[in-house]
């Protein structure tokens, strides 16, 4: 009997494990566009795809990549982190891993998807939320944190998405200007280490620069071909755009406020939400 039991015992065990670990496919799209995710083994949430529209069996085709869906400080593989926060025990480190998702339409345009990711030893919660503009071909995406550790956890650095790319090169346009002088484009091609847009200046952040940009995948960028990325950052104060090639040639797009001299207590149950950031895909070029 004990070892009937036993046997027993180790056959929901092993359904459990099964269940609890089997990868997950995330798709978040619009009528042109797909940005997909995967929950792999060890429950943590990697960004799989983001381009042209992929319908469900293209999307669970696609293969899990280690690129962490939101790095955070610590325990994730990259200079710029999308989360650093000191918890209440003065611990500095933060590691993520998939609670849930949800989506909801909320209307015949608009999909909402909330992805709810927690640590694994503090009670310390990351949602990252999405609105996708199917008509528009728009991806909007910001995050929520939130805790109930006793004491306050000091956030440090926020941001509102992390985008990945695997690309043999990179080419970047930026805006900046003065008076009379706006918006003029310059296009760098990114090399390995990181390269900020930002501003420090709290307040009309986008005198000289401003906080969009376009990043062509097939060279520069063309006005009627290749595949090209736009964004914008919906926040009017001091910014940060952070374009990271690392060492085995990705891409991590880090966007948000900026971490400068903008350290933030966050008290147990209260909500702390990101400003979003919006952004499209192209096959077509820029004009599309």
């Amino acid at each position: 009997m004990k070892t009937l039991r036993r046997q027993m015992l180790c056959y929901l065990l092993l359904c459990f494990a099964v269940t609890t670990y089997a990868e997950e496919t995330i798709s978040i799209n619009t009528d042109n566009t797909s940005l997909i995710y995967k929950v792999d083994k060890d429950k943590k949430l990697r960004q799989v795809y983001f381009g042209s529209f992929l319908d469900a069996k293209e999307a669970e085709a696609t293969q899990v990549t280690k690129a962490d869906a939101y790095p955070t400080f610590g325990t994730s593989y990259v200079n710029e982190a999308a989360l650093r926060a000191v918890h209440g025990d003065g611990n500095t480190s933060t590691e993520l891993y998939f609670e849930g998702v949800e989506q909801n339409k909320l209307s015949d345009d608009i999909t909402q998807t909330i992805i709810t990711l927690k640590d694994g030893y503090f009670p310390f919660t990351v949602k990252l939320c999405f609105k996708s503009y199917a008509q528009n071909d728009v991806i909007e995406q910001w995050s929520e944190i939130s805790h109930t550790e006793k004491k306050p956890v000091t956030l440090y650095n926020y941001a509102s998405s992390h985008l990945f790319f695997n690309e043999p090169s990179y080419h970047l346009t930026q805006f900046c200007g003065e008076w009379a002088m706006e918006m003029n484009m310059v296009e760098t091609q990114l090399s390995r280490g990181v390269k900020n847009l930002e501003s420090k200046l709290g307040v009309r952040s986008n005198q000289h620069s401003h906080p969009c940009f376009y990043l062509s995948l097939d060279g520069k960028a063309q006005e009627k071909a290749g595949r090209v990325v736009g964004g914008t950052l919906a926040w009017p104060g001091s910014y940060r755009l952070s374009f990271e090639v690392d060492h085995r040639e990705n891409l991590h797009i880090i966007s948000g406020i900026n971490p400068y001299a903008s350290q933030y207590i966050l008290n147990p149950k209260e909500v702390f939400r990101t400003p979003a950031l919006l952004y499209s895909y192209s096959s077509k070029g820029t004009g599309d």
